[in-house]
């Protein structure tokens, strides 16, 4: 089941691509990195489902604030703020994604701390031993 704490985070710098799907995504902004020698701090992703599949995605490299953008990639950023953050394993969040309600209780959690999203959500694959993991940062204020 996932976890959920809420924790403030200074802003972070970001460049974005997009794509129909995450692969698509990453890949136009890793050329761009590449080609500017710059190497990503970590990635952020956010995934539209539609029918079962990835049907836009949004892909975020966290950069130093003055890394160039290119036509096609945006510079974005996430502000400094409280943020839940929720670690679920990434077999939850498919089961999720693909329309299993019981799973997150996000809305319960922010309710419960008398907090309202401001924001989309974005979240980092990683891997906690030999499971795929997923980290979600809800940008948040008090109500």
């Amino acid at each position: 089941m996932p976890t959920y704490r809420i924790e403030y985070l200074e802003r972070i710098d970001l460049l974005t691509a997009e794509g129909k799907k995450t692969a698509d995504a990453k890949e136009k902004l890793d050329n761009h990195l590449a080609s500017i020698g710059v190497e990503p701090k970590r990635y952020f992703y956010l995934e539209m489902y539609v029918n079962g599949e990835v049907g836009g995605a949004m892909v975020h490299a966290e950069v130093d604030p003055d890394t160039e953008s290119s036509s096609g990639i945006k510079r974005n950023k996430l502000p400094a703020s409280d943020y839940v953050i929720i670690e679920s394993t990434e077999e939850d969040y498919m089961k999720s994604a693909l329309g299993d309600k019981t799973i997150f209780r996000t809305n319960d959690f922010l309710k419960e701390n008398n907090f309202k999203s401001i924001d989309f959500p974005v979240f980092e694959r990683y891997l906690d031993g030999d499971t795929k993991m997923v980290r979600f940062f809800f940008a948040v204020k008090r109500k």
